[in-house]
């Protein structure tokens, strides 16, 4: 066992023994100043008195300075006791009661539940078996303490015990979670309890009983924070680190499963991405990903061979005929020997929306809709509607007159197409409705006042525009009057698609004028260009909503694309990737507390749930400025799996999942691992003898002897001085 400092003894605290051996001097210094107070005056009378005490002067003068070294040795003393000093026993005959203090950090995060070879159980099972080792080769006067490594907020489980039985108890109630481990919280209580305990700090072992998964200690060659505190540790006490017999076992994981499209509805299709990763040394075959709508089957892919270390990732469509909110389960067949089985799943809850609300403000009115500004957008964003036949989007178009009466809550977008001008109590409403989350189209036109437009949502206080809008420009491409729409480099994601339809009519569409706008270039995006490199669909975040500009008209005024067939598609792309994804909330991480938001009216109703495994669940409702919202008393969900919420006779499923970076199961290598604590840990195989790291070098703490000798010293000066006092007074009493 390493030692920490060197010392076979010292003081915990030299500053204070230094003070106490400062203050030693002060009684010394006090007496030295009383004599030089006194002045010499010859008296006659005074003769007869000093031939008296000269017999006695020798006396006298011992007397003084033993009372005096006695009380110089009592401050000393107290300063000594509070600098705590100690003697190792390896200079010293220490006593056998000098105590130590272990503390068994045991590793329950998601990845323990890992396989072992030869059907021996999980990581977790053979590193709680070493802990039950450690704790009955220890001597039964130290103290025992237990700390787990899983983020779990609340990681001491036991508390410097000296019972054994307590302690392996409580390491029996010990099991894996599902949760990330976390070094560094883990680190951070385990010098709380260093710094608690009464026990002399050199006389702390910890026991480190981790997988070492690489990820929790090395991130792209760089000094974790994980690591800092681990090897700040090792600098504060004896620490002991075992390594796991398997450092790379194999393992596949279905890391990622996510929703590519936010908005889903009955007949617009939910797309989904699913990332896999071969964590494994050896090249992965005949992995297969299926996704489940409860029982139903809704979508299967068959993966190609993942070389190790490398991922892959595939895509697919889930269509639904029900609005509501459902959840979706992804799982690998993985094969026989993947050793943890628990990230072969993941779940996912989809909102499907029944209709989308759009409100289309129309600068110039026609005669028929055709012939307004928004007539084309409405048509093509909804065709059903045109022949009376419900659809997923419900445009309703009116005129900028007609917008300070409409309530914005209702409308998931609005359009402005071709409006020259809008109050200003209109444009506050719209920057408030975009920030909430909604959606904000606008079209140019003849009709359009950039300056008005700029002044009122293009300003720092007022940054609703994506950028600054300019004049009508007229367009020329080479010996063209107009100019063609072309991809950016590289493609943004909102149009990417048409990356692979060169042929589209998005390209052959001609035109003619657009409004000039100079983007923010920190804020915006440019999704969509001219052919002479002029901005033509230009977006924005804002809050939890976008705001987007296409510098042309909607209809065809200024360009013929309302008359291509790929107009349809790109406003479908635009809508939904604007759009927010409703019932995002509902997809959380184990450890995550769930909060549900009800609508109005829905406070008085009953609300329940349960968790992936049945458990039922009291809620509790809470007031935010948002309105009522559903918490869960029973706090952050510990499993991974869909838990229902139950809201009168609503169920909205949350899907819980596990942390993906728990799957790389790669232990850090020995040489990594020492060069990130050096030389002050001691690093063990698994394997090792046990008993070797229990008997840790002690030091016993002289503080208690200090303080003892205190109390003698203290006593003995009394004595002495009601002595002296009590013989001088009856030296006075007797005859001369």
């Amino acid at each position: 066992m390493l030692e920490l400092s060197g010392q076979a003894s010292g003081f915990l605290h030299p500053g204070l023994g230094a003070a106490g051996l400062a203050a030693a001097s002060i009684p010394v210094v006090i007496h030295l100043l009383n004599r030089r107070r006194h002045r010499r005056i010859p008296w006659a009378a005074m003769a007869f008195l000093l031939a008296a005490t000269r017999q006695s002067r020798s006396r006298i003068f011992l007397e003084h300075w033993v009372l005096l070294a006695i009380r110089a040795a009592v401050v000393l003393l107290l300063g000594l006791a509070a600098a705590r000093p100690f003697l190792s026993s390896a200079s010293f005959a220490v006593s056998s009661a000098a105590r130590a203090h272990r503390i068994i950090l045991l590793d329950d995060s998601l990845s323990a539940q890992a396989k072992i070879p030869a059907g021996v159980g999980t990581r977790f099972d053979a590193l709680r078996q070493r802990a039950q080792e450690l704790i009955e080769a220890f001597p039964a006067d130290d103290a025992v303490s237990l700390v787990t490594l899983s983020a779990s907020g609340e990681p001491v489980r036991l508390a410097e015990a000296v019972d054994r039985r307590a302690a392996l108890d409580r390491l029996s109630m010990i099991e894996p979670t599902f949760l990330a481990g976390d070094l560094h919280a883990t680190a951070d209580a385990i010098r709380g309890l260093i710094d608690r305990s009464t026990i002399l700090k050199r006389n702390q072992s910890v026991y480190l009983l981790t997988d070492l998964a690489e990820v929790d200690w090395d991130s792209s060659g760089q000094f974790t924070t994980g690591a800092s505190a681990v090897a700040q540790l090792a600098s504060d006490c004896d620490l002991t680190v075992f390594q796991p017999l398997q450092t790379h076992p194999p393992n596949v994981a279905l890391t990622r499963f996510e929703l590519q499209n936010p908005l889903v509805g009955i007949g617009f299709p939910a797309r989904f991405e699913a990332e896999v990763v071969n964590f494994g040394p050896r090249v992965l075959r005949g992995v297969t990903l299926q996704v489940k709508q409860g029982d139903r089957i809704a979508a299967e892919v068959a993966l190609p061979p993942i070389e190790p270390g490398a991922r892959a990732v595939e895509q697919g469509v889930v269509h639904f005929t029900d609005a509501g909110t459902f959840g979706l389960t992804a799982t690998l067949t993985a094969p026989s020997d993947n050793a943890l089985a628990a990230d072969d799943r993941r779940d996912l809850s989809i909102e499907v929306r029944r209709s989308v609300g759009l409100l289309l403000v129309d600068g110039r009115p026609g005669a028929t809709r055709m012939e307004g500004q928004a007539g084309y957008l409405a048509t093509a964003l909804s065709p059903q509607t045109q022949r009376g036949e419900p659809g997923l989007f419900d445009p309703k178009v009116i005129t900028d007159l007609e917008l300070p009466g409409e309530v914005f809550d209702e409308y998931d977008l609005i359009a402005l197409c071709n409006v020259q001008r809008l109050a200003e109590e209109s444009w506050m409403r719209l920057e408030g409705f975009t920030r909430a989350g909604g959606a904000l189209l606008i079209f140019g036109g003849d009709l359009v006042s950039a300056d008005h437009y700029n002044r009122h949502a293009a300003t720092p206080a007022h940054p609703l525009l994506p950028g600054t809008l300019g004049g009508v420009v007229t367009a020329v491409e080479g010996d063209h009057a107009w100019t063609r729409l072309k991809l950016t480099d590289p493609p943004h994601p909102l149009t990417a698609d048409f990356a692979l339809m060169p042929e589209s009519g998005l390209f052959l569409a001609r035109v003619e004028k657009y409004l000039a706008i100079e983007p923010d270039a920190k804020e915006s995006q440019i999704a969509l260009g001219y052919g002479n490199g002029d901005p033509a669909l230009v977006v924005r975040r804002l809050g939890e909503g976008a705001c987007a500009v296409f510098t042309s008209t909607a209809n065809m005024d200024w360009n013929n694309l309302p008359g291509k067939g790929d107009y349809v598609a790109l406003l479908l792309s635009l809508t939904s990737s604007m759009l927010p994804q409703r019932g995002a909330h509902r997809n959380v991480t184990v450890g995550a507390t769930i909060a549900e938001p009800l609508r109005v009216g829905q406070g008085s109703m009953q609300a329940q749930a349960t968790s992936p495994s049945g458990k039922p669940l009291r809620g509790t409702l809470l007031q935010s400025g948002m309105g009522p919202r559903l918490t869960f008393s029973a706090g952050p969900v510990l499993e991974p799996g869909l838990m229902h919420v139950q809201v009168g006779g609503e169920s909205r499923p949350f899907a819980v999942n596990g942390p993906a970076g728990e799957s790389n199961l790669r232990a850090i290598e020995t040489a990594r691992l020492t060069s990130l604590l050096g030389e002050r840990a001691t690093i063990l195989s698994d394997d090792a003898n046990f008993a070797a790291p229990t008997r840790t070098l002690r030091a016993s703490d002289l503080g208690g002897t200090a303080l003892a000798g205190v109390l003698a010293l203290l006593l003995m000066e009394m004595m002495l001085a009601a002595s002296l006092g009590g013989g001088r007074a009856e030296s006075r009493r007797s005859p001369a």
